[in-house]
């Protein structure tokens, strides 16, 4: 019965590390390019508005537009946020105009 212990946790923690190493290459390494907010590895960048008054949430989200604007990435835990403050950085993929999304 041990030695099926040991290789199903053998699988499953390289199952762990392959779909980790996949999450770095998709999502991590393109997004870390962008300007925004140093990250936290579990809270992301909301740890920035741990302290700040609820009056001035808003003044504090406006500054971080003017500071990384026009293209900036906030992180929620591990999701990234993608912010574009102009219309004319966003692409429309050809296909969904095809298939009338838009």
């Amino acid at each position: 019965m041990y030695p099926y212990l040991v290789s199903l946790g053998a699988i499953f923690g390289i199952w762990y590390l392959v779909s980790c190493i996949k999450w770095l290459r998709s999502v991590y390494f393109p997004m870390r390019r962008l300007p925004g907010p140093t990250r936290i590895p579990i809270f992301g960048t909301k740890y920035r508005f741990i302290g700040v008054p609820r009056k001035e949430l808003f003044n504090y989200g406006i500054s971080n537009l003017k500071k990384y604007s026009p293209i900036f990435c906030t992180w929620t835990a591990s999701t990234p946020e993608l912010h574009l403050v102009k219309a004319e950085y966003l692409e429309i993929n050809g296909r969904l105009r095809h298939q009338n999304y838009i």
